[in-house]
C-alpha cells in the first residue's frame, strides 16, 4: 500500500493581498460634517417655511406646501 505524503493533503495556498488592496477606496475630503450641514439645512428650511405662514397671515392648513415652498428656495 502507497500512501500519500502529508504535503499532498495541505491545501494550497492563494498569495495574500497587500491590507492597502482589501480596504475600501477612501472617501473624499468634505468640508464640515454632513450631519450638522443637515441639521443646519432643515432648521433653516423649518424658518423659511414658518416666514410663508407669517407672510400668509398666520393662516393654516398650508404647512406641507410651506415646506415644500421652503425646499425648493434652497434648491437640491
Amino acid at each position: 500500500m502507497i500512501m500519500a505524503s502529508p504535503e499532498a493533503h495541505k491545501p494550497k495556498s492563494r498569495p495574500r493581498r497587500g491590507k492597502t488592496q482589501d480596504l475600501p477606496p477612501a472617501a473624499p475630503e468634505v468640508a464640515g460634517d454632513p450631519i450638522h450641514y443637515c441639521e443646519d439645512l432643515s432648521d433653516r428650511v423649518s424658518q423659511r417655511a414658518y416666514a410663508l405662514y407669517v407672510e400668509r397671515g398666520y393662516r393654516d392648513g398650508c404647512a406641507l406646501q410651506d415646506w415644500l415652498d421652503a425646499e425648493r428656495e434652497y434648491g437640491p
